[in-house]
């Protein structure tokens, strides 16, 4: 083959072919497949990995990757970041035989790829071989693809725990609180609605020391968001709350609302939360929700239009809050400004004062006990930090990690500022309480927003109990199943398939039933699984019927 700069072209070596591309050989010109074939010799691997095999070009030492692979019972997924490498890499794998297990992509899908593969549960971790030196030709672009599906497959396996641990709690409160929808007030209606400034207050102690710097009537000049720790805060400096923020699903919630009752705020609650279903406020209640999950369910609740607005998961309430903002100011020019939102804390101080977690500390003191949380600062997995105003503060990896997913998310977004004083850098453009003053003092008295009057919506509560009929019926029909076998089977389906198929089919679109089962990323006709979903039955159907009559 001729050699061109643009092309990559095949060069005969001492012992086989190399290419020549962009003035660069991408193999040894001596013993092209040696050093890839050395490697795979010495790799050891693990079960369930998955083999990442950048630039794979010419394709040497695949056969002997395949057989590890086989063995190990291991994943291979080839990635190409140059279209012409693609297209002469694809040309040789069509030469190889045996080769049908490997999935060949180019870059620019490869994200997509993962999250799909990692959705099943057959990927613990990923492990990076470079066939040849075209990978040099992209290192950094590599390199980052690299680390993303490496946290792609971490981030699943983080979310399978939270499943496991909540997935159970948050499907009930899903299937309960659709009965209350028809009669709350629905956010699609409030979206792009304010067009006043909107303040969000977090629980970190900034809330406290802007409180305090601020002049009450000029944070009333804005709506007022507050996550649902913090509104005790609002309340004991009597700041108007248009709006609490709250998505926790445990009963631990309940302490962040005492004393709410009579304010006239808006609970933004999670479908998944406690909220909806306790009159915590004298206000309305709209409800969204994070898509804690790919459930088939949820799928099937979203076609059925019965889902308020649909957010992505984003694990703190204060993110959510923010979310909320920019999805309330009626356009993007409408200032949003946020305190609170530390990611961080002082020794011996936790939270913002007035909010639960203080008043706890208040009344947990004692002569032996302190007053200050000395031993949240030194606990296992702390770290000390320089704060924005350069004083030191506590932080977790998982509060870090959440200023770092805010900055990821929200850096970018116009006229969104950071109050705070302290805490972690949330990568915003940052105000002092002189700047927020001189501002807020120059805007015009608003008045408190005015709540949406909710009328039942009946064809959404037509649909609501219809979903409820059909998933009790189906719900017997299974446990008829397990209970009768074959003799419990319809005709349809006994034309159609056997037990099993007549199983899988109704499980795969009721998976609340074992989302939440350690091995519940697909149902399964295994004993000990559907004993599992027998016992889950019951629960499940108590709910619905339960949930019926409330409507």
């Amino acid at each position: 083959m001729q050699t061109s700069e643009n092309k990559p072209s095949l060069v005969q070596s001492g012992q086989g072919f190399s290419i020549l591309y962009k003035n660069k050989y991408l193999y040894s010109r001596y013993n092209p497949s040696r050093a890839i074939i050395s490697v795979i010799a010495k790799l050891e691997l693990l079960p369930h990995t998955l083999i990442v095999v950048f630039s794979p070009c010419l394709w040497y030492g695949i056969e002997e990757l395949l057989e590890k692979a086989k063995n190990a019972n291991c994943s291979i997924l080839a990635i190409e970041n140059d279209a012409e490498l693609y297209s002469l890499a694809k040309e040789q794998l069509a030469k190889i035989k045996h080769t049908d297990s490997i999935q060949f992509i180019k870059a620019a899908d490869a994200l997509y790829t993962i999250e799909t593969l990692s959705e099943s549960g057959k990927l613990k971790r990923a492990i990076r071989l470079d066939f040849s030196a075209g990978v040099q030709l992209y290192q950094n672009e590599y390199t980052t693809l690299f680390n993303s599906i490496q946290s792609i497959i971490a981030l699943f396996w983080k979310n399978r725990i939270t499943l496991v641990r909540f997935g159970r709690l948050f499907s009930r409160n899903v299937i309960k609180n659709i009965s209350r929808l028809p009669s709350i007030s629905p956010l699609h209606e409030r979206l792009h609605t304010i067009s006043t400034p909107i303040f969000v207050f977090g629980a970190g102690e900034s809330t406290e020391t802007l409180l305090q710097a601020i002049d009450k009537s000029l944070i009333e000049k804005c709506y007022t968001i507050a996550v649902d720790a913090a509104a005790l805060a609002l309340k004991a400096h009597d700041i108007r709350i248009d709006g609490i923020a709250t998505v926790e699903a445990q009963s631990v919630i309940d302490a962040c609302f005492i004393g709410i009752k009579e304010e006239q705020s808006t609970i933004y609650a999670d479908l998944c939360s406690r909220a909806i279903r306790h009159t915590f406020s004298s206000g309305e209640i709209s409800a969204f929700m994070s898509e804690y999950s790919s459930a088939a369910f949820l799928k099937r609740l979203s076609s059925l239009s019965i889902l308020p607005p649909i957010i992505k998961p984003l694990g703190s309430v204060g993110l959510v809050a923010v979310e909320l903002a920019k999805l309330l100011r009626s356009n993007e020019s409408v200032p949003i400004f946020t305190v609170g939102l530390d990611f961080s804390y002082s020794i011996g101080l936790t939270h913002t004062k007035e909010s639960p977690q203080h008043k706890r500390q208040l009344r947990t003191t004692t002569r032996l006990t302190s007053l200050d949380n000395i031993s949240a600062a030194f606990a296992t997995g702390t770290q000390k930090f320089l704060a924005k105003n350069k004083k030191p503060m506590i932080t977790t990896q998982n509060m870090s990690g959440y200023a770092r997913l805010f900055a990821q998310l929200f850096s970018a977004t116009p006229y969104l500022f950071d109050c705070a004083q302290s805490g972690v850098s949330l990568g915003l453009p940052l105000l002092q309480s002189e700047q927020l003053s001189d501002f807020l003092s120059k805007l015009n008295a608003t008045s408190p927003h005015k709540t949406i009057k909710t009328s039942l919506n009946t064809s959404l509560k037509s649909k609501i109990i219809d979903f409820y009929t059909e998933e009790e019926a189906a719900l017997l029909h299974i446990k008829e199943l397990l209970i009768h076998g074959e003799n419990a089977m319809s005709a349809k389906e006994k034309e159609s398939g056997d037990l099993s198929s007549a199983l899988l089919s109704l499980l795969r679109e009721r998976d609340y039933l074992y989302l939440h089962f350690p091995d519940g990323f697909a149902p399964s006709t295994d004993t000990a699984f559907l004993k599992r979903v027998r016992a889950e039955i019951d629960v499940f159907l108590k709910d619905i019927r339960l949930s019926r009559q409330c409507l």
